[in-house]
C-alpha cells in the first residue's frame, strides 16, 4: 500500500518454494551479524509502475509448489536495504560471486535488489492445520482480497487494507525450523502410499536449500501437450504435478510395462478427487467417449491389460 515517502509500503513477492533456500535463511536469521536475504528487485511491473522500495517497507512471500499444493503466503519480511541508483548502490543483486565481481566494476550493470529480513526475527504465518493453510491462500487472496496476480511483485494498495490488516492481525509464531521440519515431514514420494510400491526404496536426500529431493512428475505428460495444442493449459496445472522420488521417477518412464501400468494408475487414485475436473476438459472423455484411466494409459503407450490391476 504506497503512502507518503515516511510510511511503509507493503508488496507481495512471489516465490518457488522448492527452490528458495530456508536452510541459509534459517542459519543466517539466528546469526547476530545477519543482514538479510537478498532479492532481485524488478522496479516496475504490469500493475505498480514506478513504485520504488525502500527501508522499512513490508514484504508478504507467497510461495507456490508447496508438498501440501496449497498456494500461499508464509512468510513476512522487513526491508532492511533497497537499491536506488545514485544513492544506495550497494544493494544490488546478483546470481554468484563471479557475477558480483562483474558488478562490482561495472556499476551501470548492477541490478536493482532488496535485503529482507524475517519481521520480528519471526515472521512465519500459520502451516499446520487446515484452517491456517487455507488463511492466506491463492482462492482466499483472490476471492476475499481480490489479487489478481501471484507473478513477481506488487505494491498492495489501498484496496488490499482488509488484507494488510488481517496479515497483521494473523501471524503465527512458529519458527523457520518448524516450518522446514513441517514441509519435509509431509514430503513424500506420492508412491508411497500405494499397496505395491510403498515397500519400495523411496530413499532421497537433502538440498542445499535444507528441503527433501523430489522430482516432478507430470501425470499427463510434457510431450503431450507439443502434440496437443489443447492440453498445454491442463498439463501445467498444478494438480498435474507429482512429486516422486528419483527410483519411482525414473521407473515410470523406463521400468517394466506391468510396473509403468500400476504406477499410472496408483498415481490417478491418489489425486483423482481433484484430477478429474482437470480430464473432464478433454473432450472424449467428458463425451463418455473414452474411460479415464483408458485414456492416461494411452498417454504412456499403455493399453490395460488386466482389470483386477
Amino acid at each position: 500500500m504506497t503512502n507518503s515517502k515516511n510510511e511503509k509500503n507493503f508488496f507481495l513477492f512471489s516465490a518457488d518454494f522448492e527452490e528458495f533456500n530456508f536452510e541459509a535463511l534459517q542459519r543466517e536469521n539466528n546469526s547476530e551479524d545477519y543482514e538479510g536475504i537478498l532479492w532481485k528487485n524488478f522496479r516496475k511491473n504490469s500493475l505498480n509502475r514506478h513504485v520504488n522500495i525502500k527501508k522499512g517497507d513490508i514484504v508478504y512471500a507467497y510461495y507456490t509448489n508447496l508438498p501440501d499444493k496449497i498456494n500461499r503466503i508464509l512468510l513476512e519480511f522487513e526491508v532492511v536495504e533497497a537499491y536506488k541508483k545514485g544513492k544506495n548502490e550497494k544493494c544490488f543483486f546478483y546470481e554468484n560471486d563471479e557475477e558480483k565481481e562483474y558488478m562490482i566494476k561495472n556499476p551501470d550493470k548492477r541490478k536493482p535488489g532488496v535485503k529482507l529480513k524475517l519481521k520480528d526475527g519471526k515472521g512465519v504465518f500459520g502451516f499446520k492445520t487446515e484452517k491456517e493453510k487455507l488463511k492466506f491462500s491463492e482462492k482466499i487472496l483472490c476471492g476475499k482480497y481480490g489479487i489478481k496476480s501471484f507473478q513477481g511483485k506488487q505494491c498492495l494498495n489501498k484496496n488490499h487494507e482488509d488484507l494488510i490488516h488481517d496479515l497483521e492481525k494473523e501471524k503465527e509464531k512458529y519458527t523457520l525450523k518448524e516450518l522446514k521440519d513441517y514441509m519435509n515431514k509431509i514430503s513424500q514420494c506420492a508412491l508411497q502410499k500405494s499397496p505395491k510400491f510403498r515397500h519400495e526404496n523411496h530413499t532421497t536426500f537433502v538440498k542445499e536449500n535444507g528441503l527433501k529431493y523430489y522430482e516432478q512428475h507430470h501425470l499427463i505428460q510434457q510431450f503431450n501437450g507439443r502434440k496437443n495444442e489443447k492440453l498445454k493449459n491442463i498439463i501445467d496445472n498444478e494438480m498435474n504435478l507429482i512429486n516422486l522420488c528419483p527410483n519411482c521417477h525414473r521407473r515410470i518412464h523406463n521400468g517394466k510395462r506391468e510396473d509403468r501400468e500400476k504406477m499410472v494408475i496408483d498415481l490417478y487414485n491418489e489425486i483423482k478427487k481433484d484430477f478429474d475436473n482437470l480430464l473432464l476438459e478433454i473432450p472424449d472423455i467428458k463425451e463418455g467417449k473414452i474411460d479415464k484411466i483408458d485414456w492416461l494409459l494411452q498417454q504412456y503407450n499403455l493399453e490395460k491389460q488386466d482389470k483386477d490391476i
